[in-house]
Formats: structure tokens, C-alpha cells, sequence
């Protein structure tokens, strides 16, 4: 799942709940989690590609 469909997934939810009440709060509560989720793997695979690897700056012996 991308992150702009569970985006959209989410303004949804939160729309289906501001006209008719809590009643869906455990779907909304369970796809904004797994977009956070998504985010927080991007930001990390994001910071561990922008370190620079110690392998590559190791010199031959």
C-alpha cells in the first residue's frame, strides 16, 4: 500500500467519523497506524542510505 492510498484512507475515515460518530474509530485508528509505520521505515531507510557505510572507508591492510 502506498502512502498517498492510505492518505486518502485516513482524510476518509476522519470524514465517515466527523458525520457520523465514533463508530469507526478502530478502522481510522489501524490505518493511521500503518501509515505511520510506513513513514517511520522511509525516514529510517532514508537516514540509514545518507550515513556514510565504515566499509567503504576502510583501507586495505
Amino acid at each position: 500500500m502506498t502512502e498517498e492510498r492510505l492518505e486518502r484512507a485516513v482524510s476518509v475515515l476522519a470524514d465517515i467519523m466527523s458525520e457520523h460518530g465514533q463508530a469507526h474509530a478502530h478502522l481510522f485508528d489501524q490505518v493511521k497506524q500503518q501509515l505511520d509505520a510506513l513513514r517511520q521505515r522511509r525516514e529510517n531507510a532514508e537516514a540509514r542510505n545518507s550515513k556514510p557505510s565504515e566499509k567503504r572507508f576502510r583501507k586495505a591492510s
